[in-house]
This record gives structure tokens, sequence and C-alpha cells, in this order.
């Protein structure tokens, strides 16, 4: 997934437009396998692969623990 994301990360990233991010991935993992560097299976399962649909936000704080 991170080689086809655009330069312009706001316009798509994991979470967000995920059909467009998918055709994205599955138009290189074509590309790679045309090109000879990936044989039919291993695109094949490329594109069954899943990823994390949405991202999980950073905490505002940072826990308190004590040192003892």
């Amino acid at each position: 997934m991170l080689a086809v994301l655009p330069n312009s990360p706001s316009l798509i990233y994991p979470g967000k437009q995920q059909e467009l991010l998918l055709e994205k991935r599955n138009r290189l993992l074509d590309h790679l396998w045309h090109e000879g560097i990936l044989d039919s299976l291993d695109c094949s399962l490329a594109k069954d692969g899943t990823f994390a649909g949405s991202h999980s936000p950073f905490p505002m704080r940072l826990p308190t623990h004590s040192i003892d």
C-alpha cells in the first residue's frame, strides 16, 4: 500500500477512499506481474491481502506512571 500513496497523503490514505486506494494498489500489482517481477500466484495473493481500514488517533496526553 505504501508504494501507491500519492505525494499528497491528505487526498488518499488508509481509512479514507478505500476503493481508490485498492484500485491503485491492484494497478501497481498488475504492472509488476506484466513486467515479470511478480508471478501470478504472488500477484493474486497480494491482491487478496487486507490492510487496516482506519488508523487510531494518537493519545492527547501521556500516561502517568510513578517510578519507585
